[in-house]
């Protein structure tokens, strides 16, 4: 087992130039590679001695990019918060609000005391 994970590792300056050739950036293509690798350590089994371990790698690592293209695509365009025009937003108008909870708590400490001077 322990060959099979030396011919991985033995690969992995091409699958990081093949990763940066594919994303175009590198701490992109350094979590493809590490997505590849550790996709192909829990499947090593599933390699066949004395086929091309690189093909069998950069197969993975081509379908991984796949699929994150086609994710990213059916998610759509994410855009962060911070990048929101303030003219989208408006500013919260609760000083009413506000002043009817502070005459509900006047209230409730006027009750409190005349109910303590009956008692």
């Amino acid at each position: 087992m322990s060959s099979k994970r030396d011919a991985v590792i033995a690969e992995l300056p091409k699958l990081r130039r093949y990763a940066t050739a594919l994303i175009g950036d590198s701490a992109r293509a350094d979590d493809l590679v590490q997505d590849t690798v550790e996709r192909a350590l829990s499947r090593l089994q599933l390699w066949k001695s004395g086929t091309n371990m690189r093909g069998w790698l950069f197969t993975i690592m081509h379908n991984l990019h796949v699929n994150a293209v086609r994710k990213q695509i059916s998610r759509g365009r994410e855009v962060p918060v911070n990048d929101y025009d303030s003219a989208l937003s408006a500013r919260a108008e609760q000083p009413s609000r506000i002043k009817m909870l502070d005459v509900s708590n006047a209230l409730q400490q006027i009750l409190a005391l005349a109910a303590s001077s009956f008692s």
